[in-house]
């Protein structure tokens, strides 16, 4: 064989194996990256954490409710009130 070839051989050799290293080190940062979250999930869950917020803020609790239908003139202060002595 010539010289030529014997180091064509070669370099077909080294590419071959470099070609498998950087295969092996692909696969490893697939599996790495296969249970992290895609996109569409974490803006799903932020949606979610927005809307969530929004219903407790603007829902009303039984508190205010009770508040509105009962008259503030009982005793001179709000039923409600934790006030003692008056």
């Amino acid at each position: 064989m010539s010289d030529m070839h014997t180091l064509a051989l070669r370099q077909a050799d080294q590419a071959r194996t470099n070609f498998a290293a950087i295969e092996s080190d692909l696969e490893v940062i697939q599996k790495q990256l296969t249970p992290l979250p895609t996109r569409r999930e974490l803006a799903g869950t932020g949606l979610g954490i927005i809307i969530a917020t929004a219903a407790l803020v603007t829902v009303p609790t039984p508190s205010r409710v009770l508040a509105k239908l009962v008259p503030d003139h009982l005793n001179g202060h709000h039923f409600l009130s934790r006030r003692q002595g008056r």
